[in-house]
């Protein structure tokens, strides 16, 4: 996978802008990112608050950014798991935007490394590039969204990806 992080970052391609259902994105990043880490199917959660989760983005690169938060969220709570890994996946609907709200349990963001985890060739984890997260940035910036990281109280971290529900006219 991380060949296809690097692809994507060296990639100049434009967005195929088009009505997307986030519901089915996340469902599928899921199913995807469970078989690729030969991870359990209940070892993740998903609630969907809200009944509205279409925005206007590229379904490809929506998919490539909920995939990779999603894996790095399995792969976290894999190598720290003190007790069953939980992942718990949030999509919530809010009148001006769509939050997508990956937790996990594992050791959480470094203290101090809240920003520095988004910028390319930055990691903690040995063997990584380091683009998964700039990537997901990059996505979430192009679609006029941000990306917050913060650390569960209890542990874990969570990502929260905001995405405005807009047309394309009034995002570009």
């Amino acid at each position: 996978m991380e060949v296809n992080k690097l692809r994507f970052f060296t990639s100049r391609q434009l967005p195929q802008w088009d009505a997307v259902d986030i519901k089915q994105i996340v469902h599928s990043a899921i199913e995807t990112a469970i078989v690729a880490l030969k991870g359990k199917s209940d070892a993740v959660s998903i609630a969907f608050h809200g009944d509205e989760f279409t925005i206007f983005g590229d379904e490809s690169w929506l998919s490539h950014a909920v995939y990779n938060l999603v894996e790095n969220a399995l792969r976290a709570s894999t190598s720290h798991a003190t007790s069953a890994v939980e992942v718990h996946v949030d999509v919530i609907q809010q009148d001006t935007h769509v939050d997508i709200r990956v937790q996990d349990n594992g050791p959480g963001v470094v203290q101090g490394d809240e920003r520095k985890i988004f910028k390319p060739f930055y990691t903690t984890e040995p063997g990584s590039t380091g683009l998964g997260l700039a990537n997901v940035r990059q996505i979430v910036e192009i679609h006029g969204g941000m990306i917050l990281a913060s650390n569960v109280p209890a542990g874990g971290a969570i990502f929260t990806l905001r995405f405005p529900r807009k047309g394309r006219s009034e995002a570009a």
